[in-house]
């Protein structure tokens, strides 16, 4: 029994022995030269290590271009990164000495990779096509979903559904039906009458006009050219009884 009550008070005791032999405080690092030297703050890194009487010399990271965030015994700062416009990021927050650059998603583009816990990179939100509707809308983490208009709705812009019109509560008629991308046409009851008659008068007036050429195109070709035979050898007779007269009254 007492046996195992003096193992966990030997490692403790074993523990400090290590930390005083060969480990430094929480905030305290281990120089090059064996000795434990205090950190830096955020926003500095190590210049010169603790030597004897001597504490760490610290020198701050440039602004706009390194960071460090954290207490360190580093000997150089952290570079900020960038926010790249060519993968839909844009920055929220400027580097600071003591923190990174903060990128976030630009507006209609949704995060495809992630790195360090932040946005990496991202792609823009698709269009939904005519004929469809936004089903879910995109965001930061998620693209649009889209889903096509049931038959009856129509969507020209690819964003909501909008039923077809129904031409009886306008007091109108349907002139063309609706599709995915178009309303249906509807035009009033005597426009419509209007247009209806004008087929049937273009008819009417093509066969007024049919009925006029037959009547004028003679009905006995062969009589007419009989009759126009006739009137030649007339116009002969004619000629010949005047030449006659001519020739006698000449002599």
């Amino acid at each position: 029994m007492e046996s195992t009550t003096l193992i966990p008070l030997f490692c403790y005791l074993l523990g400090i022995h290590i930390i005083l032999s060969y480990g430094c405080g929480q905030s305290e690092y281990r120089s090059e030269a064996g000795d434990c030297c205090p950190m830096c703050n955020l926003g500095m890194v190590v210049q010169r290590d603790c030597h004897g009487d001597y504490s760490t010399t610290c020198k701050p990271c440039s602004t706009g271009r390194t960071f460090m965030d954290q207490p360190n015994g580093l000997k150089q700062c952290f570079p900020c990164k960038s926010c790249d416009s060519q993968k839909g990021l844009y920055v929220w927050s400027s580097c600071t000495v003591m923190r990174n650059t903060q990128c976030k998603v630009m507006e209609g583009y949704y995060c495809t990779e992630f790195s360090g816990g932040e946005c990496s990179s991202a792609l823009k939100h698709r269009q939904c096509e005519p004929g469809e509707a936004i089903k879910t809308p995109g965001s930061e983490k998620s693209d649009t979903v889209c889903e096509a208009c049931p038959s009856g709705f129509y969507s020209p812009l690819g964003i909501n559904c909008t039923r077809w019109t129904d031409c009886s509560v306008r007091d109108e008629v349907q002139q063309r039906e609706g599709s995915a991308v178009e309303d249906v046409q509807c035009v009033s009851k005597t426009s419509r009458h209007r247009y209806s008659i004008i087929p049937a008068a273009a008819s009417a007036l093509i066969l007024l006009l049919l009925l006029i050429i037959l009547f004028i195109k003679p009905k006995n070709p062969e009589k007419s050219h009989k009759n126009h035979r006739e009137v030649n050898r007339g116009d002969e007779r004619d000629c010949g009884l005047t030449v006659s007269a001519h020739c006698f009254s000449t002599n």
